[in-house]
């Protein structure tokens, strides 16, 4: 399998001595240990053991996914669109800047660290958890949301500021690489930093601030309230003041962070880093991250799965035609992503050229996105026979904090219905032709359009090119639906045929498509090519020998 592919690199073949193979720890606790730099240009690279503390990471976006989906679930709008983005992007680039430093450097158990990581994870979670329905988030003056979620993102950006500052100043391998890499990492968080503290800035001075009348309002808004009515004025002025305008411009900020951010990165990385960029970059582990994108699909995905099982079960026919068609779309989501990823760094686009990466990391965020809208869609569609009868779930923890949303539905049956096919419709669409990017960036235009012609001629094979149409079809089936019908049973069966159809596409593509080869490391340490997993999600039995042994 993979995994012991990667084992079996890291026993036969050279590598640096920042790995993460075991070794003989020492009984008394540093104070302080520098980074480490995991790989040079050249080295075979290794793909490290589970990080437990990646994976304890990894659980807060857990419930983060789960308070993205209520902006929605509460506010089916564009305002909520703009706040679930807003909100979701920017948790990710926290997600995004950990995982591209763990690619590159080490980090060895110390107190510092440790502290470190404590700092680092309580601002996720304080993001995470004022996360609010669009009434409570925008709410500046009357709620602490933004000013709370805003303060998080730049503390995290100054956190994460202080790792390239160690890296820097103190990091192992090649110092005058790591010192410039250091530095100019440092100094692309400048940017984020002042978005972030502009919109921090703005919350905190209206929510700590004095009203008009040069009072302090002390009856804040509760947090779980939901709106009393839908508000389509951009103009409307709430009894502080405020126009709903002058409420968004921190959400705006914020939205616009990653955006900057991803600017600067490609305008440095693609137009001023000389063609001999190794000489001024240090190496990703391809398969590391690899590896971390794929737990972070699972838990996009998760959200799915969540929204489906977490809701006020009746008993209809319809109801549970609608679960059991949300639950097969949802396994085959995983198989159809799964399937289109590449599972080896040689297949990658992140190895194969920078465009190719920075476009991977781009279409990754939009997927991700809309995994999410697409799992919120599933379960508003399930509300739908909870609001029939006038009930919704709810989950309550030992202290009786509300856990899950829902809640009595602003907008009447006709118009929500719309609202819910839509975003189901077009997150399902935005999944398909982000993936479809993804493997353009893997493979390349040049070599997909190469393709389509015959291996012995520059003859078209008819066959693939009709896959190709019959692709693009689906997605425009897809996007048709919710214009044709809004009932969720024939609304969440057609997604699924749909979905069916991607499938059987997929697995036709692989009979009439050329395979991929990738190169791997044999149990022998030798090199040599094979083909790319056709079931990733599959561990290999071993043969063991029926012989008898000698006791």
């Amino acid at each position: 399998s993979h995994y012991t592919t990667q084992h079996n690199k890291m026993t036969t073949a050279e590598h640096t001595p920042h790995d993460d193979v075991h070794k003989p720890r020492k009984h008394h606790l540093r104070f302080f240990a520098p980074p480490l730099q995991r790989q040079k240009w050249g080295d075979t690279q290794m793909l490290p053991h589970v990080n437990w503390g990646d994976l304890f990471f990894d659980l807060f976006y857990v419930a983060g996914a789960y308070n993205l989906g209520n902006i929605l679930l509460n506010s089916p709008t564009f305002e909520g669109l703009l706040y679930f983005c807003g909100a979701f992007f920017a948790i990710m680039w926290m997600w995004l800047d950990k995982m591209f430093f763990d690619s590159r450097f080490a980090i060895e158990d110390d107190l510092w660290h440790r502290i470190f990581e404590v700092a680092n994870l309580t601002c996720v979670a304080t993001a995470i958890l004022h996360i609010r329905p669009v009434d409570v988030f925008s709410d500046i003056e009357n709620s602490v949301s933004m000013f709370a979620f805003t303060l998080s993102l730049c503390t995290f950006t100054i956190i994460s500021g202080f790792r390239y500052l160690e890296v820097m100043l103190w990091g192992v391998g090649e110092r005058p690489l790591l010192k410039y890499v250091g530095r100019r990492d440092l100094t692309f968080r400048i940017i984020p930093f002042v978005v972030y503290a502009s919109a921090c800035i703005y919350a905190g001075v209206h929510y700590f601030g004095d009203n008009d009348d040069g009072t302090k309002e002390d009856d804040h808004h509760d947090d779980h309230r939901f709106m009393a009515e839908a508000k389509e004025d951009s103009y409307y002025y709430s009894s502080s003041g405020l126009t709903e305008r002058q409420k968004n411009i921190p959400i705006w900020l914020v939205l616009s962070g990653p955006f900057f951010y991803s600017t600067m990165m490609y305008i440095v990385y693609i137009h001023f880093i000389p063609k001999d960029f190794k000489s001024i970059t240090i190496p990703m582990n391809i398969d590391f991250s690899i590896h971390r994108y794929g737990e972070w699909t699972m838990l996009m995905l998760g959200e799915s799965i969540l929204s489906l099982l977490i809701v006020e079960v009746t008993e209809e026919r319809d109801y549970y035609i609608t679960f059991f068609a949300g639950i097969m779309s949802v396994i085959l989501l995983q198989y159809l992503h799964f399937r289109s990823q590449p599972h080896h760094a040689d297949g990658h686009a992140m190895r194969r050229d920078r465009k190719a990466g920075f476009l991977f990391t781009t279409m990754q965020q939009f997927y991700s996105a809309s995994l999410v809208v697409v799992g919120v869609s599933y379960k508003m569609f399930l509300y739908e026979y909870t609001y029939a009868e006038d009930s919704h779930r709810r989950l309550t923890d030992a202290f009786g904090r509300e856990l899950a949303g829902g809640g009595a539905s602003q907008f009447d049956t006709e118009d929500r219905r719309q609202r819910t096919a839509n975003l189901f419709t077009g997150a399902m669409c935005v999944a398909w032709v982000s993936s479809d990017i993804m493997l353009l960036a893997h493979r390349g235009i040049n070599d997909s359009v190469n393709r389509c012609y015959c291996e012995a001629g520059r003859s078209v094979k008819k066959m693939r090119v009709l896959l190709i149409v019959l692709r693009i079809g689906l997605i425009l089936f897809m996007g048709s639906i919710g214009k044709v019908d809004t009932d969720p049973v024939k609304v969440v069966f057609a997604g699924m045929a749909a979905i069916i159809g991607q499938v059987a596409l997929r697995v036709l593509g692989d009979t009439v498509f050329p395979k991929e080869k990738v190169h791997v490391i044999g149990s022998d340490g030798k090199e040599m090519e094979e083909e790319d997993e056709p079931w990733p999600n599959v561990t290999h039995a071993r043969v063991v020998s029926s012989e008898k042994q000698d006791p």
